[in-house]
């Protein structure tokens, strides 16, 4: 969600190579990059036309959001293509439908696919947080996470409250939509692995094995 964001479209990443910026965290040299995978862009771009849903392709920077998991699973990814996937501000059926759109390229060519879904909770989810928790973050968080768990990634990604926009303040909701979509034909057996909020932002870690 921090990415290259186009309006009322989704943008794909579709650079042959993506270096892996720290720089947010000082890091200002990291100096590893993984594989794009452009040719799985262009067969979801041709999935997401067939569907009449808004996308663009082009080549931009990664960012953090992108570049902080796949730094984490860099040992993993020696023959792993990865592509970069932004969504904007789209009604909720649209995002599903991109999903979905994404789990039928992947079925349709029988590939391996790990979906990282990178978002931020809350910032308003502890007392460390640059303006403070709220009530509100802290009970999205909690919603979300109780959602996740019971395996209804629906109900995580209709959490949230736009009435409640600063008192929440997340980044979540078109992550976890597209997220839905993609294995909502799926089963699935979550798991939590970690939820944190050392600097008063919502950290959730959780696995989605499909069955």
């Amino acid at each position: 969600p921090h990415g290259t964001v186009t309006e009322r479209c989704f943008f794909v990443n579709v650079a042959e190579t993506l270096p892996l910026d720290m720089s947010t965290f000082g890091d200002l040299d990291d100096g590893l990059s993984t594989r794009g995978a452009p040719e799985f862009a262009y067969r979801l771009k041709r999935g997401a036309e067939r569907h009449q849903l808004p996308i663009t392709l082009g080549t931009a920077p990664s960012d953090y959001g992108f570049s902080v998991p796949l730094r984490t699973l860099a040992p993993c990814l020696t023959a792993a293509r990865t592509l970069g996937v932004s969504p904007t501000d789209l009604p909720p059926e649209t995002l599903r439908s991109f999903g979905q759109v994404i789990e039928t390229v992947c079925t349709d060519d029988r590939l391996r696919v790990a979906v990282i879904a990178s978002v931020e909770l809350s910032h308003h989810a502890g007392t460390a947080a640059p303006e403070g928790a709220t009530a509100a973050g802290q009970a999205y968080d909690r919603t979300v996470v109780a959602a996740i768990r019971q395996g209804d990634l629906e109900a995580a990604a209709s959490a949230f409250d736009p009435n409640l926009t600063q008192e929440v303040v997340s980044c979540a909701p078109p992550i976890l939509g597209l997220l839905a979509g993609v294995l909502a034909r799926r089963d699935i057996r979550p798991s939590i692995l970690t939820y944190e909020a050392p600097f008063g932002v919502g950290q959730l870690t959780a696995f989605f094995p499909t069955l």
